[in-house]
């Protein structure tokens, strides 16, 4: 049949055609899982949401993914890139969540890093929290409980490469220092 129109099941698709998209270049891309929010039957995979400047088109992925066999994003995952900046991802396996901030003439490239945390979580919202919860939560189903993220901040224009495995970050944390202003990779 067809599905619920709403918007858990809206931005659940948008969410999955950005992972779709992203396999179809050759990244390995978790698949989606069942939920079921205020009664609709949704299926979220990874969690990915894409600036414009990261890639608009086919040939923008060659450059910002070039190896794209080297990335791999689990289905708990979830991946922010926004910003002005510049995002090339050599090499990712993210398995929680990532958010990357650019300003416009930072280039960020991510090359070997591996992330491990708590992620986020899709929580179904309960009758009584229903009853109480802000309308954009209410008409959605669902919060997001942001439990770890990895946030990286790219204020200063110039090359910054972030490589290594970065287990548990809490959530507001800032970057590791080394991370924010490792060399370029030559």
């Amino acid at each position: 049949g067809v599905s619920a129109m709403c918007p858990a099941t809206a931005e659940a698709d948008m969410y999955n055609v950005t992972s779709e998209i992203f396999r179809r270049h050759g990244c390995h891309m978790g698949m989606t899982q069942a939920y079921k929010f205020a009664g609709i039957h949704v299926e979220v995979g990874p969690q990915l949401s894409i600036s414009p400047h990261f890639a608009l088109a086919r040939a923008d992925l060659e450059r910002v993914l070039p190896v794209p066999s080297k990335v791999t994003i689990s289905t708990r995952s979830a991946l922010v890139i926004e910003g002005d900046g510049e995002v090339v991802i050599r090499e990712l396996d993210l398995d929680g969540a990532l958010t990357i901030t650019t300003s416009r003439g930072a280039r960020v490239v991510i090359d070997g890093l591996r992330v491990r945390n708590r992620s986020w979580e899709l929580k179904p919202l309960d009758n009584k929290e229903m009853e109480v919860a802000p309308e954009f939560l209410r008409i959605r189903g669902y919060k997001v409980v942001k439990h770890e993220t990895l946030e990286l901040v790219f204020a200063e224009s110039g090359e910054h490469t972030v490589a290594g495995d970065r287990t548990v970050n809490p959530k507001r944390a800032a970057p590791v220092a080394e991370a924010a202003s490792a060399p370029a990779a030559t």
